[in-house]
């Protein structure tokens, strides 16, 4: 199934929802998950984000809806090539997107702004049974 890696839906399978999951084995320098530029054009109601981070013990999982993903994706790819990279040179732009627990350059995505998030499953539920 395209832009799905787990299908969810109500008891007789009326409403669905696609679940995209990304998986880190590490938080690495950046302390996030590497994607593509698709997400940023992912943005349905009907398609949720599960970010984990396997490197905790028990591994840590927030649930985003696309939209949300879709607008933070765009707002910090923005910043990122607005802002000078190594040697004051630009940044080239390219295909590929990071997803992080926080942006440093960004006021609104601040450390914790994905607290909201963790273990969120019941957005699943809430949109199944709409």
């Amino acid at each position: 199934m395209p832009n799905a890696d787990i299908l969810v839906t109500d008891r007789v399978g009326d409403k669905v929802s696609a679940l995209q999951v990304k998986t880190r084995l590490e938080p690495g320098p950046d302390q996030g998950w590497h994607m593509s530029k698709m997400p940023e054009e992912l943005d349905s109601p009907n398609i949720y984000y599960c970010f984990v981070a396997m490197e905790c013990d028990p591994p840590k999982c927030w649930i985003l809806p696309s939209l949300i993903a879709a607008k933070t994706l765009k707002v910090w790819h923005q910043k990122w090539l607005s802002e000078p990279g190594k040697n004051r040179r630009a940044h080239n732009d390219t295909n590929m997107r990071r997803f992080r627990e926080v942006y440093p350059l960004l006021a609104e995505y601040p450390l914790g702004w994905l607290d909201s998030y963790r273990e969120e499953w019941d957005q699943l539920k809430a949109a199944a049974s709409s």
